[in-house]
């Protein structure tokens, strides 16, 4: 159903101009709405704002969250309140766009994508993400409500840590860790169902063939919307980001080497999904054989019993063993005897 919208939505962008408003992604009829917590390390500040609307104050870090990416009047008057180029807010109202990121001496634009694990269904959903950081200012936007962030909050709220001393450029990398972190709790997912399907591969309790193709895609799918981030944050290292202060620095060089990590964590799950794919063709294979072998079995017991059946089926008339008294039983006996001596003779084989 979720495919069928989206692709209805690209068909209805189809011929429009560069920077149309036109939302692609899962619809929704809830009013998004922005939330605003400004603070510095005397003081904060939360409040709701509507209609949307640029207010910086100097001296303060102002955080702009927005749930919601489908009305597309929010975006365009979050576009003319912070200054945004059309472009920019088409990317965000397009929630297939690939991960990316976008600088210049006075702002960063990111894309990307935030990850949850369902429990109760046992799968993982994406959320489109933007993240939009200028002096003093971040904006984030994604498609619904939601907790990720809740922790990066609280700790603005409570005054713990170093988050209320420092800039927007470390609550920029506080909401950045979070995602990383919802992306470690999806890779020991799939690492759990990786080795929970082993075993049961090795019980012989499930054929597996399905489940380890579906959990070699998802793995695939991580790291498809980790390695942009990877790559992101790469680059806000080495292009010596101007955003960035010196003290912050070291902290986006350590949150790199949680991407890198987890990024040779998720190459591990996938040599693993190939491993058990191979093992799950060679166990399928191997009972094909087993089957084979029953069946050839029988096949070859029968054949003396035919042949003996063959013989005295011919009804020709000068037959001594059909007038004989004892001709039915020892006929009988013969097949018996042919048949034991070739099981005893399998077993001894160990064919059996």
């Amino acid at each position: 159903m979720k495919r069928k919208q989206i692709l209805r939505a690209k068909q209805r962008k189809a011929g429009t101009s560069p920077g149309s408003l036109i939302h692609i992604g899962q619809a929704s009829e809830r009013k998004p709405t922005v939330r605003l917590l400004r603070y510095n390390a005397a003081t904060k500040e939360e409040a709701i704002v509507d209609p949307p609307k640029a207010d910086a104050k100097a001296g303060l870090v102002s955080w702009y969250e927005v749930d919601g990416l489908h009305d597309a009047e929010t975006i365009r008057a979050l576009g003319q309140a912070f200054q945004l180029h059309p472009l920019v807010l088409e990317d965000l109202m397009n929630t297939e766009h690939s991960p990316k990121l976008e600088s210049t001496d006075t702002r960063v634009f990111a894309l990307a994508k935030l990850v949850h694990l369902d429990q109760q269904q046992g799968e993982l959903n994406y959320e489109h993400l933007g993240i939009i950081w200028s002096d003093g200012v971040v904006l984030t936007l994604h498609e619904r409500p939601g907790e990720v962030f809740d922790p990066v909050r609280q700790s603005i709220v409570n005054a713990t840590g170093r988050i209320r001393g420092l800039g927007a450029d470390y609550l920029v990398r506080r909401l950045l860790g979070a995602v990383v972190d919802q992306y470690f709790v999806a890779a020991d997912f799939l690492a759990e169902q990786m080795d929970r399907l082993e075993g049961q591969l090795l019980a012989k309790r499930s054929s597996g063939l399905e489940v380890a193709y579906k959990l070699r895609g998802e793995i695939n799918q991580l790291r498809r919307h980790i390695q942009p981030l990877r790559e992101a944050l790469l680059r806000l290292i080495t292009d010596h980001c101007v955003l960035i202060s010196p003290d912050v620095q070291p902290f986006y060089r350590d949150l790199l080497d949680h991407c890198n990590g987890l990024v040779e964590f998720l190459d591990g799950l996938k040599d693993q999904s190939a491993s058990l794919m191979e093992l799950t063709m060679a166990l399928a294979d191997r009972q094909t054989n087993e089957v084979m072998k029953v069946l050839t079995i029988i096949a070859t017991i029968f054949i003396p019993l035919t042949f003996v059946a063959g013989i005295y089926g011919m009804n020709f008339e000068k037959m001594p063993e059909l007038s004989w008294a004892y001709g039915y039983p020892a006929a009988l006996g013969v097949m018996l005897t042919a048949a034991i001596f070739m099981l005893r003779f399998f077993r001894k084989k160990g064919w059996l």
